[in-house]
């Protein structure tokens, strides 16, 4: 890494502008899309990070994400660390700017925080985002989560009616990007499952008759929010997914030395977390797939014996490679309309949409 690193930016960057002659030369910073550009920059930022620790190390506790800057300390320590942020950052190429910061306190605290911090003009709040997840009261922390699920419901009502005329591209939508959308959050935040019931409702209100074409009972929409593999569709349950989520993240962080590197700066062993990341993640996968087998086993006794043969049938024969390809028109793999449903319809053994009486 060290090698390529220094091969790289021993000079300046050649930036090549497409269908131009003019070349630009990136003279500051990593470029855009470097994979080594967040270890580059971590190299960078060491030695101011370790000079924030010199005055009394105890007296605080940083977090830093690139170049995010974050620290828990009593406000009078917080002060003190800010004014040598301010004066020593800049020397490092860091150059921290207040007015776009928040300084998180109890509500009782608020005013003695604004009057401490007014030459600074920092931002003195209860709660705010950090690091896509929230910090401050539960109250604060539901109003957040609620108006980010809103806006994901929003998104399912705008796809849902995208699925009415293309289902095949809408489904591809939503389960390659639309649905990883709050799964970071189903990660960080603790007991937030409640929380997206309006998203798993709006998913099986709307979206999935849009994108079937007809009514969808609660047996079939849980079948559906299945992977494709045990008889479902690949849609995930929002619910389900929070609180699996969150109990494998955080199994996979509980190693004692990962909070020990961040509150007291002690040596971290990175090929151990790696190695106690996958071990969680892996058990976790597979206590997960057990409980779906079990799930969608007692939903299937609960269809007709004809539709639940179809269901067993996709189990047996691995039937759903289909749904994970791309709709490309080059080799002919993007469905109409008709035909995309009328897969849906065979697959779960119901009548098509639009299948001609005679």
């Amino acid at each position: 890494c060290s090698r390529f690193l220094f091969n790289s930016y021993s000079g300046f960057a050649l930036l090549i502008i497409r269908g131009s002659e003019v070349m630009l030369f990136s003279r500051e910073g990593a470029t855009q899309g470097d994979p080594l550009a967040m270890q580059f920059y971590a190299i960078g930022v060491m030695p101011l990070v370790r000079l924030l620790k010199e005055p009394q190390p105890s007296r605080w506790v940083q977090n830093w994400f690139a170049d995010d800057s974050a620290c828990i300390a009593a406000l009078k320590h917080l002060k003190e660390w800010l004014k040598i942020l301010l004066a020593e950052g800049p020397k490092f190429g860091y150059f921290a700017e207040p007015n776009k910061s928040y300084l998180i306190v109890s509500p009782a605290f608020i005013e003695v925080a604004k009057e401490m911090f007014s030459e600074f003009q920092i931002n003195v709040v209860t709660g705010n985002r950090f690091l896509g997840s929230y910090i401050g009261s539960v109250m604060d922390t539901k109003d957040w989560i609620e108006k980010k699920v809103e806006k994901w419901c929003k998104a399912i009502s705008c796809l849902s009616e995208a699925a009415k005329l293309e289902p095949h591209a809408a489904f591809v939508a939503m389960t390659k990007s639309v649905q990883n959308e709050w799964g970071y959050l189903q990660r960080v935040c603790m007991g937030c499952e409640d929380y997206f019931s309006p998203l798993k409702a709006s998913i099986e209100l709307e979206f999935l008759p849009a994108l079937t074409g007809v009514p969808i009972s609660d047996v079939d929409a849980a079948i559906m929010q299945s992977p494709a593999k045990i008889g479902g569709i690949g849609i995930r349950d929002a619910v389900a997914t929070s609180r699996f989520s969150y109990r494998t993240s955080v199994q996979a962080t509980s190693i004692a030395a990962l909070a020990g590197a961040i509150s007291k700066g002690t040596f971290f062993d990175f090929d151990q977390h790696i190695h106690h990341l996958k071990r969680v993640t892996g058990e976790m996968k597979c206590k997960k797939n057990d409980d779906e087998k079990t799930q969608i086993d007692l939903l299937i006794n609960r269809l007709p014996d004809e539709r639940k043969a179809a269901v067993k049938r996709i189990q047996e024969n691995n039937c759903s490679t289909w749904l994970s390809v791309f709709p490309t028109y080059d080799n002919d793999f993007a469905l109409s309309p008709d035909a995309f449903r009328d897969g849906i319809a065979n697959r779960y053994c119901y009548e098509p949409p639009k299948l001609q009486q005679y």
